[in-house]
């Protein structure tokens, strides 16, 4: 599929030979990318299967904002105004809130006392 995408007009010419020069920094890039993703999905899921709903939730929520933060920073050079801070810290906020309300307990069935005759 990468193959096919470089052939479109939309890649400029000096990006397709930069990645034709160096087939193997291709791969390795590629397949580390490919590794990373495998862990971040097995490892998302074993946390969520070993923390309750509502923490692995703000866990995974505080995980993404922070990354897409950095993403943004780093990879676009756009800072982080003051609307966007405050925007995220009300999505941890309401996420830990919903995080520390306690837990119900499932009604129990009442048990049935059986009489011998």
């Amino acid at each position: 599929v990468v193959i096919l995408l470089v052939k479109l007009p939309i890649f400029p010419e000096e990006h397709v030979l930069g990645v034709a020069s160096r087939p193997w920094t291709f791969v390795a890039l590629q397949m580390s990318v490919a590794v990373l993703l495998y862990l971040s999905s097995v490892m998302g899921a074993r946390g969520s299967s070993r923390l309750p709903v509502s923490l692995s939730t703000t866990a995974h929520v505080a995980a993404r904002m922070l990354t897409g933060y950095l993403a943004d920073v780093l990879l676009f050079g756009s800072p982080i105004g003051l609307l966007d801070f405050l925007g995220a810290c009300c999505m941890i906020g309401s996420s830990a809130a919903i995080a520390s309300m306690p837990t119900q307990q499932a009604p129990q069935p009442p048990q049935q006392v059986i009489k011998e005759v």
